[in-house]
């Protein structure tokens, strides 16, 4: 993963690891800063949690994820743009609640 000038980048191959809290996620320190989302091609799992409480806008979701889980993107509340492929066929529960 990257952050620079608000944007936090995830790439790799396969699922992203999953943890049990939005506060254990390697990013959590930048949560006030990250104003856009980059899940790159490859990611094929966003875990619950994953960018919970966020100050996001927008983010980018490509083709090769299948999943979002519980309450990826649960209490970020300025988020006004996402773009979920057809390839996601599954989303979580509260993955965009508040």
């Amino acid at each position: 993963w990257g952050f620079k000038d608000g944007v936090l980048t995830v790439s790799g191959n396969g699922p992203m690891q999953s943890t049990h809290s939005g506060n254990n996620y390697p990013w959590a320190d930048y949560h006030n800063e990250i104003t856009k989302i980059v899940v790159e091609p490859g990611i094929t799992r966003v875990p619950d949690y994953a960018f919970e409480y966020c100050g996001l806008t927008s983010v980018e979701v490509p083709g090769s994820v299948t999943s979002i889980g519980n309450e990826a993107f649960a209490y970020c509340s300025g988020l006004t743009s996402i773009t979920i492929p057809n390839s996601v066929t599954s989303i979580g529960n509260y993955s965009f609640s508040d």
